[in-house]
């Protein structure tokens, strides 16, 4: 959450700061101060948004949402395998552990509709959805990495 509260008020602020500068009649400068600074912090917020999505996980698979819209969905018999990386998250200030559940054996892109569903270990119910997986890669047979959060 933390991640998406600091992007709106950076997006705020190059958007006040553009209009300050346009105000002061620099009307180009202001308007290519608002475009350039929207144009990279807006896809931080969406990225921040998906990378928070809403997991919903029944006896079919996995369902992310996000933004009031379910935005990939993936069956447990498609899930090849769940694997972890572990960074340094600025806005949590401590190591973060993230997981990607992955229908394929190759790297992709999480916003693809191939890609993995991302989640990280500050999810709600975080251990709940680890004992799931667990005993749902029993149950389907695909591979996990390194669970502990």
């Amino acid at each position: 959450m933390l991640t998406t509260d600091w992007t709106v008020v950076i997006i705020v602020l190059v958007i006040a700061l553009g209009c300050w500068i346009i105000y002061g009649g620099e009307v180009i400068s202001g308007v290519l101060v608002i475009l350039i600074g929207c144009g990279l912090f807006v896809p931080l917020y969406i990225n921040a948004k998906l990378m928070m999505s809403t997991l919903r996980v029944d006896d079919e698979g996995i369902t992310a949402t996000a933004f009031g819209h379910t935005w990939k969905s993936i069956k447990w018999g498609d899930v090849k395998g769940v694997r972890s990386a572990q960074w340094t998250n600025p806005g949590f200030r401590r190591p973060t552990k993230t997981f990607l559940i992955c229908t394929t054996d190759k790297n992709r892109f999480y916003m693809k509709a191939d890609g993995p569903i991302v989640f990280n270990d500050a999810i709600v119910d975080f251990q709940f959805l680890l004992d799931i997986l667990r005993k749902k890669s029993r149950q389907y047979d695909f591979s996990i990495a390194s669970l502990e959060g």
